[in-house]
């Protein structure tokens, strides 16, 4: 049956949206791929030109893309009998939300066999401060509060790899200057993001450059629960543990994204969405994914 799909997992194409059908999300004025499979004869076409246009790749001299396919391991067998096409989609304006398709029909009878929904955003730029914690210890010496050892510049690659394809957010980085913190001790479990006092210093300590100001500590507390992360999105920080993973600060900037309106202005807070374990914002946030259906939460550029 004719498919559309996606060329790599996390690229902005998500197989299984709401509606049933294959959801694209395409950068404005930039482009995003996708492959249709099993529609060799078919005529594929934008809905909605010129706001959305699409053009098939043939030759492996005009896209990077090739290479991804290579490295996702596509039978070039397949793609010489046309059973697998690869597609560059375009957008040149906003067209909204459900408005935009690409489908894939026959011409006689004229059949749509294959649809897939486009939804063109804005870049949405996030300036982010990655800041390793201090404390004193009894003589008031400083001392570090974060075993990690990962680089701040690392960081924000991780969460770029994650936020970029699937929503085109970008985060750039900001201060990575390590930040002393009152209310804690070398002795201390970790920072607890509850404590009045020690969210006081932490307050006192973000960038004022920044959007969000992330911290990193050696343990995280959301209360009495020790957590990996933790944001406060109203007051524009976050606490990461050394016990993070690789898409934890991606999850917190989940939760502090969805918390702002469209002026990008603190507006509820913006809880876990759903439990598939592939998912970014589920509860523990240890997935990539961002669903198409919820692009528009995060970034809110598509009108």
């Amino acid at each position: 049956m004719p498919a559309f799909r996606q060329v790599l997992a996390y690229c902005g194409v998500d197989e299984h949206t709401a509606t049933g059908n294959v959801g694209i999300v395409v950068p404005l004025r930039g482009s995003n791929v996708v492959i249709l499979a099993d529609g060799p004869t078919l005529h594929v076409e934008s809905t909605v030109r010129p706001a959305v246009q699409v053009e098939e790749i043939t030759d492996p001299r005009t896209h990077p893309i090739w290479s991804k396919l290579i490295a996702a391991a596509l039978s070039f067998e397949n793609l010489k009998a046309r059973a697998i096409r690869v597609f560059k989609v375009s957008a040149n304006s906003l067209v909204g939300i459900d408005v935009a398709k690409v489908v894939a029909k026959n011409d006689r009878p004229s059949r749509v066999e294959a649809t897939l929904k486009v939804l063109v955003v804005k870049q949405k730029l996030i300036k982010i401060s990655i800041r390793p914690t201090q404390v004193r210890d009894g003589p008031r010496n400083i001392v570090g509060f974060t075993n990690s050892n990962a680089s701040a510049q690392s960081l924000l690659d991780q969460m770029n790899l994650v936020w970029e394809p699937q929503a085109n957010i970008v985060f750039q980085l900001a201060r990575t200057d390590p930040a002393l913190i009152d209310g804690l001790s070398p002795t201390s479990a970790g920072a607890d993001i509850q404590n009045s006092a020690m969210a006081a210093s932490f307050k006192s300590n973000k960038d004022p450059a920044a959007d969000l100001t992330v911290f990193l500590v050696r343990r995280a507390f959301d209360g009495a629960i020790p957590v990996s992360g933790v944001t406060d999105a109203k007051a524009g920080f976050a606490l990461i543990g050394d016990n993070r993973s690789e898409t934890t600060l991606a999850h917190e900037a989940g939760h502090f994204l969805g918390a702002l309106n469209e002026h990008g202005k603190f507006s509820q807070r913006y809880g876990h969405q759903g439990t598939d374990p592939d998912l970014l914002m589920r509860d523990g946030g240890a997935g990539r994914k961002i669903p198409y259906g919820l692009v528009t939460d995060f970034n809110k550029g598509y009108r």
